[in-house]
């Protein structure tokens, strides 16, 4: 049995140890709301107006792949993750509650230390930021590092390659990569290289924030302004020029070009 399964499991026997008859327990599953039905709600009523899945993504630190999986009920996140939504979006106690019921993940529970001090954050409408300090406070795991994603690199991929109307015949070559290469990476026999992630990025028109996660899932040194390259990769990305233009501009410099190396 997997841990998401097993975490379902033991929450449906403490509400059934609790008193809580089959009847309810059934009565409750057949009108839960799905997952997009609760946060989409929260989404269009931010106090600084609505926000898209695009943004939501940036600030819960996942990619937009992530966020439209979750949306179209293909994902399903971790307990962490759940409640970064949950601290970005304002939620309250009780909407954080049946956001995790609907998720199949645990409630937070007052006999737990962690889960305490959480929903004191909640509850007094702290942000995430201010919420992990009070967590390392008390000697706690913070929400922003804790969680541990289903997303792999495919999940990005596929979604930047639909979004471009491009297949992935087509993307090979431009990236300079053989199939087998691609196929392996995917079927996470290896990382992909780093310089194969940023000429992904610019033929699929990927921004840095989306990016930089790509190279951690792949376990890549992100990109840095303390890095001369890092610095040039990152003006291209943000201007979208082309990857020509990017070559030219790296040689001029003398610095190593993106396609370079035929992977």
């Amino acid at each position: 049995m997997d841990s998401s399964k097993k975490e379902t499991t033991l929450m449906m026997i403490q509400r059934a140890s609790s008193g809580e008859s089959l009847e309810q327990m059934l009565k409750e599953i057949k009108k839960a709301r799905k997952l997009n039905e609760i946060i989409l709600p929260k989404m269009t009523a931010i106090n600084r107006g609505s926000i898209s899945n695009e943004a939501l993504a940036e600030l819960i630190g996942c990619s937009r792949a992530y966020v439209y999986g979750i949306m179209a009920g293909k994902k399903h996140p971790e307990k962490d993750m759940m409640l970064r939504i949950a601290f970005v979006l304002g939620m309250s106690v009780d909407e954080t509650q049946e956001m995790l019921k609907t998720a199949q993940r645990a409630v937070l529970s007052s006999k737990d230390r962690r889960d305490v001090c959480i929903i004191f954050g909640l509850a007094n409408g702290l942000d995430m930021e201010t919420m992990d300090e009070v967590l390392v406070e008390q000697g706690q795991a913070p929400l922003s590092i804790s969680t541990k994603e289903d997303e792999q690199l495919r999940d990005i991929l596929s979604f930047y390659l639909k979004k471009n109307s491009m297949t992935g015949s087509r993307l090979l070559p431009q990236i300079k990569c053989s199939a087998d290469t691609l196929k392996s990476i995917l079927r996470e026999e290896q990382f992909a290289p780093r310089d194969l992630l940023i000429r992904i990025a610019f033929i699929l028109q990927i921004e840095l924030s989306e990016l930089q996660n790509m190279l951690r899932l792949e376990k890549q040194s992100v990109l840095s302004i303390k890095d001369e390259r890092d610095m040039f990769i990152m003006n291209g990305l943000a201007n979208r020029i082309t990857p020509a233009e990017m070559e030219e501009r790296l040689k001029a410099q003398q610095l190593t070009p993106l396609w370079e190396t035929v992977y």
